[in-house]
C-alpha cells in the first residue's frame, strides 16, 4: 500500500487469501457480536424488570403512606386558598371544581387521597 504499482502474481494470491480469510473472520465476528447483542438486550430487559420491582417496593415503604388521614386532611386544607384570597382571585366566584384547583389535583394523586379529599368539605 506504500506504492501504486500493481501487485505481482504471487502477491495477488496472498491478497486474495487475506480477503477470503478476512471476510470469513468478519462474518464470524458479526455472528458473535449479534449473539452478544442478544445477550445484552436480555440482560438490559431483566435489569429493567428488577429495577421496576425495587421502585415498587420503595414506593410501598414511602413515608407519606404512614401519615394519618386526619393529618393528611389538615395538610390538604393548607393547600387551598383562604376565603379572602379566593374572593380577590375569582372576583367573588369560587370554583373548587376547576381542574387546576388544589382539591381537584389532590383527588387525583391516589385512591386514598381521593377518598380523603372528597370527604373533606373544607376543600370544596
Amino acid at each position: 500500500l506504500s506504492q501504486n504499482d500493481p501487485p505481482l502474481e504471487m502477491e495477488r494470491s496472498n491478497i486474495h487469501e487475506i480477503i477470503t480469510s478476512g471476510t470469513t473472520a468478519v462474518s464470524l465476528f458479526d455472528e458473535r457480536i449479534l449473539e452478544a447483542q442478544r445477550i445484552l438486550d436480555t440482560l438490559i430487559s431483566e435489569r429493567k424488570q428488577v429495577q421496576s420491582c425495587i421502585n415498587d417496593a420503595r414506593t410501598l415503604l414511602h413515608p407519606i403512606r404512614t401519615i394519618n388521614d386526619d393529618i393528611l386532611r389538615e395538610i390538604f386544607s393548607w393547600c387551598v386558598y383562604d376565603w379572602e384570597d379566593i374572593m380577590s382571585r375569582h372576583h367573588g366566584r369560587h370554583d373548587s371544581l376547576g381542574r387546576l384547583e388544589p382539591p381537584w389535583t389532590l383527588s387525583h394523586v391516589s385512591h386514598r387521597w381521593r377518598t380523603i379529599s372528597l370527604s373533606s368539605p373544607r376543600l370544596w
